[in-house]
Order: C-alpha cells, then structure tokens, then sequence
C-alpha cells in the first residue's frame, strides 16, 4: 500500500475494521468513482453483521451484484481477494433491499473466514 493510502481504522465489538477509499477509472464505464475495500479482522466471526451500503428512496436491482440508488449513483460489489488462510475467494456477497419507513435500505452480509472478512465496493455516479 502507498504511503499516501491509508486506510481509516475503525473497531466494532472485537473486529478490527479497515476502511480504504481509492478513486478509479471504473472497468467497462465511462463514470468515475471510487473503490471502497472494507476488511475487518476478528478472532471470532461476528453474527448477524451486516454492511448499510445505502439508505434512500430509491434503489434498483440492475443485475450482475449492482444497484442505482435515487436513479444517479451506482453501487456495484464483487467478491474480495482471495483469503490466504483459506485458500479460497470470500463468499460473494448477497445483497438484501429491505423497506423501511423512510425509503429503501441496500444490505450486504458480512462474512467471515479465516478470522477475516471483505466487502469490495465499487461507487459511481
């Protein structure tokens, strides 16, 4: 990692939370936007954990792990690197919409193995 990225350390009950932003010139679009890797380290896997990617009136399934959100920004998500502890990918994410009172929550698990879990987000607009 460049000294110049760093990411933002966070805990949340006994995991370890990395939270890294880096712009790019996303793959097969001419949007920019940025890559966010979310990687938390834990002894324990923490149950029932989940990632609120986005909170608003509107979110589309557009297929292929990719959601707009309010008809303007798009939130794509991939399975992490593969985990060395394990010798195989992260689970590739499934997302939950869920309506609430004020709009439409987009929800991605967060799965561990090996002690670790990743969650890669891809935002454009």
């Amino acid at each position: 990692m460049s000294s110049a990225v760093r990411p933002f350390i966070n805990q949340y009950q006994q995991a370890t939370v990395e939270d890294l932003f880096v712009p790019v010139a996303l793959t097969n679009s001419a949007d920019r936007g940025f890559r966010r890797t979310l990687v938390l380290k834990s002894p324990q896997a923490v149950e029932n954990l989940w990632f609120r990617a986005a909170v608003a009136d509107d979110v589309k399934d557009l297929g292929n792990d990719t959601y707009l959100v309010n008809g303007s920004v798009r939130l794509s998500f991939r399975s992490g690197r593969v985990n060395p502890a394990t010798s195989g990918d992260f689970p590739p994410p499934r997302t939950l919409m869920r309506k609430t009172i004020g709009g439409v929550e987009l929800l991605v698990p967060v799965n561990f193995r090996g002690g670790e879990a990743e969650i890669v987000e891809e935002i454009s607009w």
